[in-house]
C-alpha cells in the first residue's frame, strides 16, 4: 500500500513538473523576436521619486533571441542575456545591470510588463512583423 501511494505522487510531481517545463519553453517561444513599444501605454502615468527614476530603464525597443537580448531607447542600445523565472522576465545587461519585470500579459503579438514595485503595468510591447 505504501509503495502505491508512493508511486501515485511520484507520477503526479512528474506531470506536474514537466507541464510547468512545457509552459516555460512555449512562453520562452512566443518571447522570441523583435518587440517594439506600445505607444498606447503613454496614457498611464506612474508617479515615482526621483531616485527611483534613476534606478528604472525605459526601452523603446527589444530583440529577443534564444538567450540574448538587445534593448535600445532610441540614443542607447545594450545587450544581455534573458531567462524567465515563472512570471518574471529578468534581464542581465553587459553592464552588470540587472532589470526585473513581472510578465502580466503575454500573447503571440503582445507583452505588458511590471515593475516590481509598480501598482501597475505601464510597459506594453507589440511584436514587429
Amino acid at each position: 500500500m505504501k509503495t502505491k501511494s508512493f508511486l501515485i505522487i511520484l507520477n503526479l510531481l512528474i506531470g506536474i513538473s514537466s507541464f510547468g517545463q512545457s509552459k516555460h519553453s512555449e512562453y520562452k517561444k512566443m518571447l522570441n523576436g523583435k518587440w517594439e513599444y506600445n505607444v498606447a501605454y503613454d496614457t498611464i502615468a506612474v508617479a515615482i521619486s526621483e531616485m527611483e527614476k534613476n534606478d528604472n530603464f525605459f526601452f523603446t525597443d527589444m530583440k529577443i533571441n534564444n538567450d540574448n537580448i538587445v534593448i535600445d531607447d532610441s540614443t542607447d542600445k545594450w545587450n544581455g542575456k534573458w531567462e524567465l523565472n515563472n512570471n518574471e522576465l529578468i534581464i542581465k545587461l553587459d553592464n552588470r545591470k540587472i532589470l526585473k519585470y513581472y510578465i502580466t500579459k503575454l500573447t503571440k503579438n503582445e507583452i505588458e510588463l511590471q515593475e516590481f514595485g509598480a501598482k501597475i503595468p505601464s510597459l506594453g510591447y507589440k511584436k514587429r512583423k
